[in-house]
């Protein structure tokens, strides 16, 4: 795939045409750009043995396995995955609930055919603000708990309190890709840390090489967000 023979990949999508040329290779009867497809259904179990009454269907979604295994592809080679199209422009409902689960399959953004999904992917795709806030407040939160006022206490107490408010934290904002938010409180913490423990020890110069980052999870046992994450594609961005 691209992912693997472009170096300078930053970003993959399939693309209209991409897709397209997928579908006529697979031999696939369909002439429809993401989404479902109202052939492509699974039907609930017939209640009792009459197997003629009528059933509910559910429609399917075709490109399901595709988008993941592009998702897949970009993990593994330290790039975004985009998605996109969604070819019927006019069903608005239909495109948002696309975009959202590309979402939560891990997507980063969306590629828009028509002006009137600009505004869906930037609803979909954008952070909350109740959760940049609740990250704020994390943020605020380590600061505080590695505020040199602190200095008194035992290094692997304030690892302890750290764990908490990062075990607390990762578990609610543990849907779509958290990858980059879990890394930033990682890479704030781990300085915070780093800078706490030479003020009480009274260390000169920023501590790298008696505090390197690995000290923090095998000496202290820091919590470290973003390897919980390292198997679970749908969570990386």
């Amino acid at each position: 795939m691209a992912a693997a023979v472009l170096p300078r990949s930053k970003l993959l999508s399939y693309g209209k045409g991409g897709l397209d040329d997928l579908a006529a290779n697979r031999r696939m009867k369909t002439t429809r750009v993401g989404g479902g497809h109202p052939g492509y259904l699974v039907r609930a179990d017939p209640e009792g043995d009459d197997i003629e009454a009528p059933r509910t269907t559910y429609q399917q979604d075709l490109w399901h396995y595709t988008i993941a295994r592009m998702v897949d592809a970009c993990v593994m080679h330290g790039i975004k995955p985009m998605y996109g199209p969604f070819g019927d422009f006019a069903d608005e409902a239909a495109c948002e609930q696309q975009f959202r689960n590309a979402y939560l399959m891990g997507c980063v953004g969306a590629w828009t055919l028509h002006p009137s999904q600009v505004a869906i992917a930037k609803r979909v795709f954008t952070p909350d603000v109740e959760e940049v806030k609740l990250a704020k407040r994390m943020i605020d939160a380590i600061h505080a708990d590695t505020d040199r006022k602190l200095c008194w206490l035992e290094a692997t107490e304030v690892v302890q309190r750290l764990n908490l408010r990062l075990e607390g934290w990762a578990n609610y904002f543990c849907l779509g890709p958290v990858s980059k938010a879990y890394k930033a409180i990682d890479n704030y913490t781990i300085p915070r840390l780093r800078r706490w423990l030479c003020a009480k020890h009274k260390v000169a110069g920023r501590g790298y090489t008696l505090y390197p980052d690995e000290y923090f999870q095998e000496e202290l046992g820091l919590i470290r967000l973003w390897k919980s994450t390292q198997n679970l594609p749908w969570a990386k961005s």
